[in-house]
Formats: C-alpha cells, structure tokens, sequence
C-alpha cells in the first residue's frame, strides 16, 4: 500500500468512452492544478464523474457510464503510487483494477481505495453544487494556499 507520509494526486489521467467522452487525456502541470473549461455539453462534467467512478465506485457511478454507440469504456488514474483502472463493458458491468506502479494487483482494489479516499479524495459533483464562496475555501487547502492575510 502506498506510504501514508506521500500524498497522492492525478499523475495522469485517460478516459474513452465515458458518458458525453469519446477521449480525454490530462496530465497536470507541475503545480499540480488543471482548469476544466468548456461550453455546456462538451464533457467536463463526464470528466469529473470518470475520476469519481474510477476512484469512489460503483455506487457514484451512472447507469450507461459508455459513452452512446461504444461498446466498452475506461477510466486509468495514475496516482503516483497506484494505477486505477475501472473498465465497462456494453451490459454497464464494470471492473476495477488497482496495481502498484511495479505492476502488483491488490485483490481488493476497491478496499485499498476506500482506504485512502480520506487523504486525496472529494466529490467533485459535491463541489460544483457548493457555493462559490465554499468552493474557493476548498480550492485553497486542496493547493495549500492560506490567504487570511490577504483576506484581512
């Protein structure tokens, strides 16, 4: 299991297939940050619940994750330490696979999730329905920037 001590983030990140997707390749920047922007139903909200079915599960996943007219989707999230993979097939099955970055298998991928969900982990639908005000006290401790001096 990946050292508590290290925290995790989106190294890179693929999806095919997912909801409004057919492909989306991110691999932030070295700060870390990626700004999601586009006109209505162009996929930004599928993006963020590719990475919620990926890493949170089954149940925050939707009923026909595969994007209309595919026959399989996939979601891999390489968190550094660990590489999640959630894969559907055309009955809206899904798998979830977690390896180590040497290739281990976890035979409980979702356990080792749940797990550390509490150090990398929020709902991204949860976030776009908050408040601005909210969402920009959460965007300052997910990049740990402390502006109360400013704010004073």
């Amino acid at each position: 299991m990946p050292d508590d001590n290290v925290g995790l983030r989106i190294v890179e990140l693929r999806v095919a297939n997912v909801l409004r997707l057919t492909a989306a390749h991110v691999k932030p920047s070295a700060s870390g940050l990626v700004v999601v922007s586009g006109d209505n139903g162009q996929g930004k909200s599928s993006l963020l619940s590719a990475i919620a079915a990926a890493l949170a599960g089954k149940d925050v996943c939707e009923p026909e994750m595969i994007h209309r007219g595919a026959e399989k989707a996939q979601v891999i999230v390489d968190l550094g330490d660990i590489i999640v993979t959630r894969r559907w097939t055309s009955n809206d099955k899904s798998v979830l696979e977690v390896k180590s970055r040497d290739g281990l298998k976890y035979p409980s991928p979702q356990s080792i999730l749940d797990a550390m969900n509490g150090r990398f982990w929020f709902d991204p639908m949860a976030f776009l329905n908050e408040a601005p005000k909210k969402q920009v006290e959460t965007l300052r401790k997910l990049v740990g920037l402390d502006f109360a001096e400013i704010d004073r």
